[in-house]
């Protein structure tokens, strides 16, 4: 029951410790070269890198346990979600029915629970931008303004007062990944574009430190407009406050897990203490 449970998360927390650890040495090592070197951090070209595109050494065993995607799998995900995203407005204007046979009541799954399903078995890495931005809505958005985020772009840096904030760290975000490796690289520059445009966006929010490692990671999937518009709506719509100055909405959330934690589960609460 719940001491196995505590077992199993604490054996979970335990493993993944020594895999960033690893990770950290790793990075560590790098920078010391670079230091001692006194160049900037430049990743060397024949090191490997996983499916995901980040560095790792080569005898390490950071990605143990990573399976071998099953590709017949992914391929019969990758024609069940292309289907949905080409008729994405008529999946998800439907809803439930009932339906009536001799004396039984079946609920018939439509829509909602099948997109909820799909995504919780993964969505295939060749369609998650794709996918990111349809379930965010942030492809309505960005029809809806065309030119905006050209006009930002377009705007003198100086009139930006949060550019010297963000070019701090830009070389601190996801160093290890090979589209952020190089300074004022391809990956560097479009993650400074979204993150100067959406300070412009948002005045009130500006630009906070988290933001940069959740817009790598949709540049990692999708062009850097399409990224801008998804970050809008992660703001404006799913992470209410988490960026805002007094972070507010990450504070209250905090909160609430923490209690709900105690609640239903005194022995974990008590080992994340």
């Amino acid at each position: 029951g719940v001491s196995s449970a505590s077992h199993w998360l604490a054996s979970v927390f335990s493993e993944r410790g020594e895999r960033i650890v690893a990770k950290l040495m790793f990075v560590a090592s790098l920078l010391y070269r670079t230091l001692e070197k006194g160049g900037a951090l430049q990743m060397e070209d024949d090191i490997p890198t996983d499916r995901f595109g980040f560095y790792r050494p080569r005898k390490d065993d950071l990605y143990r346990g990573i399976s071998v995607p099953n590709v017949e799998l992914i391929r019969k995900r990758e024609n069940k979600w292309r289907k949905m995203l080409d008729a994405w407005d008529s999946w998800m204007k439907k809803k439930h029915k009932k339906a009536k046979h001799f004396n039984f009541i079946f609920i018939i799954r439509l829509a909602g629970e099948q997109v909820k399903e799909r995504c919780l078995k993964g969505i295939p890495q060749s369609l998650r931008g794709m996918a990111y931005q349809y379930l965010c809505g942030s492809q309505e958005r960005r029809k809806a303004n065309p030119v905006l985020y050209k006009q930002f772009l377009s705007t003198d840096d100086v009139e930006c007062p949060w550019l010297d904030s963000i070019d701090k760290d830009l070389h601190r975000t996801f160093p290890e990944h090979f589209l952020f490796r190089s300074e004022k690289g391809q990956g560097q520059s479009e993650l400074r574009n979204v993150l100067k445009a959406f300070s412009l966006y948002d005045t009130t929010i500006g630009f906070c430190q988290p933001m940069a490692p959740i817009v790598a990671t949709l540049l990692m999937h999708m062009p850097e407009e399409e990224a801008f518009w998804c970050l809008v709506m992660i703001c404006e719509k799913y992470l209410v406050g988490y960026y805002s100055p007094g972070l507010e909405g990450i504070k209250t959330d905090g909160k609430l897990f923490e209690r709900l934690i105690k609640m239903h589960n005194p022995e974990i609460a008590a080992h994340l203490v």
